[in-house]
């Protein structure tokens, strides 16, 4: 007589090593390709390449993590084909009429598939162990063990995720749908939720132009494919590998007791358990009818009536798109109690979305509970980088902690949350946005595309354009820490470039920069404003942990004695600043500074001319002034302003550049 395991290492390990051999060597044809064979093909073409250890890190990274992503691939795949018996009557009779314990059947798929997601990691590490004594550069024993144990541990977690999904249907198309949506729906969901309240709302802050921060990177951060591959080597988060490592014992507990309770061994159903359709069909429906919703609401803009038809309309297509994706039939049976759950639902969900929206974008701080802040507004002329990096840039860099400014701060996102206008102009914008660094420690985000056009609101507005918070953006004023830095770049619009390099020469230039500040007077915050930020940026290298270059963008003062030094120093000022290219360059004695650079930001360059009659200069004085320019003779005090026509500027640019501020430059000269 047979024991009730005699066929345990013999027929159930032939047949799901049968189903999934040539899908293993599939996968260990490509992964030699992509690592072993790509390492050395870049290694044989690396004789040139100057910064070998950043192009060595980045190319390393990017071929693993390419690995990786494979590897995702295949796991997915091959807990796909081996859960395929329960889709077939005649092969699930077959392999539960063996004289083997259910739970190891559970038992062997797993074994199987783990040996054949593990032996061809294994190969090819060996081969990287061996390899990486002909490379030209370093690959470290320790980066191959970690790659290997770590694509090992991603791909198992990967592949249980994966079959713990086939218990919830009995057909393959179905399986890899759940898959998909056991991934990315929760993802998807939330992108789609945001998408639509940015379009329906004024104030949401999906992406943050003042921080790096925005809506969306919590939950990308957390997909579990998405981190897994990312962390591969960049911010490798221990206690989410845990997490997810949890999940995964879990999922394998609750899957056996799944398989043990499985009674359904036929394909006359695509789903298990009804109360997992209904589930998806709600949430699926209701994620098609915010896509489909949002699409048209863009295609046909109007009114809220038109967009409650649009979302109607986006959740009728979504509900027969999701059916003929479940049912798979030639023939969509439409169930009437589906369609009323489906249909309750969704209109429970959107009361709560709007109520819950509505409430994000009116919220408004009270300024006592703010303890800094940060803006950015298109009409104050304030500019942020998305860059916070606190390696080498002190606290205080994009933060103003100044209680006026934060009053004025939160008088003007009062403005922008009570009232807002629509687009004037296609594609016009005037932005307001806002980060506020509470004192509890959390961080509060807004954005608004459409400002209201009122006296208050315009005058809430140039109240933010103080030269306190023009320091906070200021680069070079906010650098801490030396050590970190590999070059300091001084960009024109242009595309002109001065680089700093050297530990001595950073040290020296940004020395000079602070006491230049601290030593002169504030001068005129308008000229400063237009003119540093329309003509001229800096840019900061660094090198971080795993020796990666990054980079740091932020404003620079363009009357810094240093900055007019070091570039003079390289080439003419004026060519620096494009001025020997343009075609009209005029000069002007600035009276009333308040109304001029109003104009000058909100006119035409005809109607700007035409009210204070600008000098069109002569050949002969256009060389004076550049020669005047080159030998460094800017000013921000002496009231007198050089205004030249931007040579690479064009009319189709954008919609939103008829004013003087994008068609020409300014600068004040002594």
């Amino acid at each position: 007589m047979k024991y009730l395991t005699s066929l345990w290492n013999s027929t159930l390990i032939r047949h799901f090593t049968g189903q999934t051999f040539w899908i293993a060597v599939l996968y260990t044809v490509i992964s030699l390709v992509a690592l072993p064979l790509s390492l050395w093909v870049a290694s044989s073409n690396m004789g040139n390449v100057e910064n070998m250890t950043d192009f060595e890190n980045n190319m390393v990274q990017t071929l693993m993590q390419v690995n990786l992503f494979i590897g995702i691939i295949f796991a997915v795949t091959l807990a796909i084909f081996t859960m395929n018996f329960k889709n077939s009557e005649s092969i699930s009779d077959f392999i539960h009429s063996l004289p083997v314990r259910r739970g190891s059947i559970l038992s062997v798929v797993y074994i199987v598939g783990i040996l054949l997601m593990t032996l061809p990691v294994i190969f090819i590490s060996i081969i990287l162990m061996f390899e990486r004594y002909v490379l030209v550069f370093d690959l470290s024993f320790g980066e191959i063990f970690f790659w290997m144990i770590y694509t090992i541990i991603t791909m198992i977690i990967t592949y249980i995720l994966a079959v713990f999904t086939g218990f919830f249907t009995n057909k393959l198309f179905i399986h890899l749908q759940l898959i998909v949506i056991l991934f990315f729906l929760p993802l998807a969901m939330w992108t789609a939720m945001v998408s639509t309240a940015s379009m329906i709302y004024d104030g949401v802050a999906v992406y943050s132009s003042v921080r790096g921060d925005d809506l969306l990177s919590p939950i990308i951060n957390n997909t579990f494919p998405i981190f897994a591959i990312s962390q591969n080597f960049d911010n490798f988060s221990l206690v989410k590998s845990v997490v997810w490592a949890a999940v995964g014992i879990v999922i394998i507990a609750i899957s056996y007791f799944l398989y043990m309770q499985r009674r359904n061994e036929y394909v006359n159903s695509n789903f298990t358990y009804s109360s997992v359709r209904y589930v998806l069909s709600v949430i699926i429906t209701i994620l098609g009818m915010l896509i489909l919703g949002s699409v048209l609401g863009y295609v046909l803009p109007g009114n809220d009536v038109v967009k409650v038809i649009s979302f109607v309309l986006g959740w009728v297509g979504s509900y027969i798109i999701m059916e003929m994706l479940f049912q798979s039939t030639a023939k969509i049976n439409i169930k009437l109690k589906t369609v009323i759950i489906s249909a309750i639902s969704a209109v429970i969900f959107m009361g709560v979305f709007y109520a819950g929206w509505n409430s994000y974008t009116s919220y408004v701080p009270a300024a006592e509970d703010v303890d800094s802040v940060m803006v950015y507004s298109s009409d104050a002329g304030s500019s942020y980088t998305n860059f916070e990096k606190q390696e080498i840039m002190n606290d205080d860099y994009l933060t103003n902690d100044d209680r006026e400014f934060i009053n004025d701060t939160v008088e003007a996102h009062q403005f922008a949350a009570e009232s807002s206008i629509e687009e004037e102009i296609p594609g016009y914008y005037r932005t307001f946005d806002v980060a506020y660094k509470m004192n509890d420690g959390s961080m509060v985000y807004r954005s608004f595309n459409h400002y209201p056009d009122s006296d208050e609101a315009l005058q809430a507005l140039e109240q933010l354009d103080s030269i306190q918070n023009l320091r906070t953006t200021d680069l070079i004023l906010n650098i801490e820490e030396h050590e970190w830095m590999t070059n300091i770049m001084l960009s024109s619009f242009a595309g002109d470039t001065v680089y700093i390099n050297g530990e001595d020469d950073m040290n020296r230039f940004t020395n000079d920069y602070k006491s230049t500040y601290q030593n002169s007077a504030d001068g005129s915050l308008e000229l400063t404003n237009l003119a540093s930020q329309n003509l001229f940026n800096m840019e900061i290298e660094y090198h971080h942990a795993g020796n990666q270059r990054e980079y740091i963008y932020g404003n620079g003062n363009l009357y810094n004695s240093a900055v007019i030094e070091t570039v003079s120093e390289e080439m003419p000022l004026s060519e620096f600043l494009a001025i020997d290219e343009a075609e009209e360059v005029y000069e002007y004695e600035v009276i009333n500074s308040d109304v001029f650079y109003y104009d000058f930001k909100n006119s035409s360059m005809e109607e700007f001319n035409s009210t204070y009659d600008l000098k069109l200069l002569e050949p002969d004085e256009k060389e004076d002034i550049e020669e005047e320019i080159d030998a460094g003779n800017l000013s921000t005090d002496s009231g007198r302003v050089i205004i030249f026509s931007n040579p690479y500027h064009y009319l189709d640019d954008a919609s939103n550049d008829s004013s003087v501020q994008y068609t020409h430059f300014i600068i004040g000269v002594e």
